[in-house]
């Protein structure tokens, strides 16, 4: 039975085509038109005997959302079969880091940043990809809230469970070191270093989609 699959997730849009296709279907005139939460996006075509095919970027999503997506494959103007299935676009920061400015970063958005790492933790193993548990992250509300210092080892959480999963984690966000261990020299996390973490998370999600036959 076809099935959807992702291909490519970004912020703003996604690429979905469908798998398991039947292979002795000899002609060329299967559509499918692709649905977002119900609102159309736009058609792809499918070729004779392929077992996989109909790429189609859907654009103009937002970042950290999943979406219900339909594919309503036709011959011609017939309906043939109508799919579905989920898809999550890629992370991204609630506010930009700015280079030299403030980091606005919210307490909730941060429990979110850590859930995200471990949906991605478990898609590597559901997909037998990579044997990786749920990172145990502080998100004790005593530590995790507003007005709270927010210490290295918190930010190296994050950094070391994303680069445990495919070591895209630039070294300087790996070294952040804390007052006790740098007697005094704090560590500056430089907003870049967000934005790094997120681009590793991102690529590592999009490299076990496309590792998946």
């Amino acid at each position: 039975m076809a099935y959807i699959a992702a291909s490519q997730i970004n912020t703003n849009n996604v690429t979905c085509f469908l798998k398991a296709l039947d292979t002795s279907y000899s002609y060329n005139d299967r559509s499918i038109k692709w649905y977002y939460d119900s609102v159309y996006k736009g058609t792809s075509y499918l070729n004779a005997y392929v077992a996989s095919g109909g790429h189609f970027n859907a654009t103009g999503l937002n970042p950290n959302t999943q979406y219900a997506v339909e594919a309503w494959v036709y011959k011609n103007s017939t309906l043939i079969v109508a799919l579905s299935g989920y898809v999550t676009t890629a992370w991204d920061w609630y506010s930009p880091r700015v280079a030299g400015g403030n980091v606005n970063l919210t307490p909730n958005e941060w429990i979110d940043f850590c859930n995200k790492i471990n949906d991605v933790r478990k898609f590597y193993k559901d997909n037998n990809l990579k044997n990786l548990d749920p990172y145990p992250f502080t998100q004790d509300p005593n530590l995790i809230a507003k007005d709270k210092n927010f210490y290295a080892y918190i930010f190296l959480q994050a950094a070391n469970a994303i680069n445990e999963i495919n070591g895209q984690v630039n070294s300087a966000c790996l070294n952040v070191k804390s007052w006790f261990v740098s007697q005094g020299n704090d560590s500056i996390i430089q907003p870049w270093y967000f934005d790094n973490l997120k681009a590793a998370l991102n690529n590592a999600m999009n490299s076990a989609l496309s590792q998946i036959p």
